[in-house]
């Protein structure tokens, strides 16, 4: 997610300086968007008040790393805000319905259009209920803790026709309708049931929703790299399709081993730490790789070293943490898994 703004960053700053005309352009490039998008108004402050002071000497390297990390890790957050405005959504509006489902006094689950049954959101409600929440306890030792709202979604019309009302281009509606199984904007969820074949499948796409609720309500989730966010929302997801169907769950993992393993044999295969243009482009599903790259660190270190890491990331940030858990750099193990697949 870095990518938008590295190559004007680098071409700002090095380890032995900085070129202060440049750096001012870039600023002056920023506050202007600020202007005209008042929403992300703060966070570009924040970078640029970073930027400011970024100060560098050959004897002052290992300072001058930290304040760029903390500066691209600003460019991250502006990024991702940056792209929720380019699609168009800022919040998700409610479902106009009044036929809900209180799960737990957080989270509410409603129906986004008149087709869906009263059957349909109540098995909704229990899968979180017994098999969600559980497994984000369990694996992250949260589960929603502010209000959280799930809209299902029976039809590819009224979809459409939600997302219109939330303001999404006409050109990325499409899109969103035809090729995702759910949708979160901090703790809003749409989910299309129409793309999803059985139980199975409902319990995957809302588990892995509900702990990008958890990640966003905890202030992590635009902390951890993409890898790591999605990762960990397919591992939750997937355990989740297991206890409903073992059977589908394995189906799933060969499938997805397979395309992965073609990727590799092709040399197409795309690393952790992939732009977003490269994800976008690749030829295979990415957020798999993600997946057992987390799978990874939680089958060597066990579910409570995993647990440890996620709960200290918004007090020590994503790399200490990591590197304090793990024992292990966190540049260094995306490298190694890399080499690995």
């Amino acid at each position: 997610m870095k990518t938008l703004f590295l190559a004007a960053m680098l071409a700002t700053t090095s380890l032995s300086g900085h070129t202060h005309a440049d750096v001012i352009q870039f600023q002056h490039k920023m506050v202007k968007y600020a202007q005209q998008n008042p929403s992300l108004d703060e966070w570009i402050n924040k970078m640029i008040n970073d930027m400011n002071r970024l100060e560098a000497s050959p004897d002052n390297i290992e300072s001058l790393n930290q304040q760029m990390s903390q500066v691209f890790d600003d460019i991250d957050q502006v990024h991702k805000l940056m792209t929720l405005h380019r699609i168009g959504i800022k919040q998700l509006p409610g479902p106009g319905s009044n036929s809900s489902q209180n799960v737990s006094p957080q989270i509410q689950i409603s129906v986004g259009d008149n087709q869906v049954s009263g059957n349909t959101l109540a098995l909704a409600g229990q899968t979180v209920k017994d098999i969600s929440l559980p497994i984000l306890k369990e694996n992250l030792g949260y589960v929603p803790d502010k209000s959280t709202h799930v809209v299902l979604f029976s039809t590819k019309n009224s979809y459409r026709k939600a997302l219109k009302r939330a303001g999404v281009p006409t050109d990325q509606i499409s899109k969103i309708v035809n090729e995702t199984g759910g949708l979160t904007v901090q703790s809003d969820i749409w989910i299309p049931l129409y793309a999803l074949q059985d139980q199975s499948e409902l319990a995957n796409v809302l588990t892995h929703e509900l702990t990008h609720v958890v990640l966003n309500q905890q202030n992590i989730g635009d902390e951890i790299p993409v890898w790591l966010n999605e990762g960990i929302a397919w591992h939750d997801g997937m355990l989740a399709k297991s206890q409903v169907s073992p059977l589908k769950a394995q189906q799933e993992w060969d499938a997805l081993n397979a395309q992965l393993q073609q990727a590799v044999d092709a040399g197409i295969a795309v690393p952790l730490t992939a732009s977003e243009d490269d994800i976008l482009n690749a030829q295979y599903n990415v957020e798999w790789e993600d997946y057992l790259a987390v799978r990874q660190l939680i089958q060597n270190g066990g579910q409570e070293k995993f647990k440890s890491f996620i709960q200290q990331v918004e007090k020590d940030g994503v790399e200490k943490s990591f590197l304090t858990t793990f024992g292990i750099p966190m540049k260094e193990y995306e490298n190694n898994f890399y080499q690995s697949i």
